[in-house]
């Protein structure tokens, strides 16, 4: 997964680097962690001062590019937009 979509699991972090294929305008994966279901929605915009990547988890807007991976059985959703 880390060579393809750029996300990469570190002790209990996810981290987000993306990389698909520029022609792709998004990619939807499931994730899972323990009890918990990650639903991970990659999403390319265009330039604007969309910063390089923001990450959206559960409607909260990360400072980062990573994730705080939690075991608490419910879904979790998280938005990764990037420029192109």
């Amino acid at each position: 997964i880390d060579s393809f979509i750029g996300l990469k699991k570190e002790g209990l972090t996810l981290r987000f680097k993306p990389c698909i294929p520029p022609e792709w305008d998004s990619v939807k994966i499931r994730y899972r962690y323990k009890t918990s279901l990650f639903n991970i929605q990659y999403q390319q915009v265009s330039g604007g001062n969309v910063e390089p990547v923001k990450v959206i988890y559960d409607g909260n807007e990360q400072a980062g590019n990573s994730i705080l991976l939690v075991d608490d059985g419910a879904p979790h959703e998280v938005i990764v937009k990037f420029t192109v």
